[in-house]
Formats: structure tokens, sequence, C-alpha cells
């Protein structure tokens, strides 16, 4: 086991979408937030969820 302080951590969250930002918004909130990186297989985030606009509305 690696003797780690909570700021030498280094969390990898895989998927960009809703549940992935919740969770590393959460981990950046705490007292000693961790280093996070997230892999997204698209070119963007938001997972299935995004902003469409047809005609006058989105």
């Amino acid at each position: 086991m690696i003797n780690q302080s909570k700021n030498e951590q280094h969390i990898v969250i895989v998927g960009g979408g809703l549940a992935g930002l919740s969770a590393a918004e959460w981990l950046l909130r705490q007292e000693a937030p961790p280093k996070i990186t997230i892999i997204e297989s698209t070119d963007r985030l938001g997972g299935v969820i995004e902003t469409v606009s047809h005609g006058e509305w989105l």
C-alpha cells in the first residue's frame, strides 16, 4: 500500500457525462482536493445531454 497524503492523490474519472463531472466537482470541493483527470471518448463533455436548436427553439 502506498502511503499518500490527500493532496498527493490523483484520481482518474472515466466519462465526462453528468455523473463524471458531478464526481469531479464533489472531489474538488473537499478540504484537500486531489489532482483529477477526466477521460472522455468524444470531443465534448456532457454525455448525451446537449442543447440543440430547432428553428427558433432550443
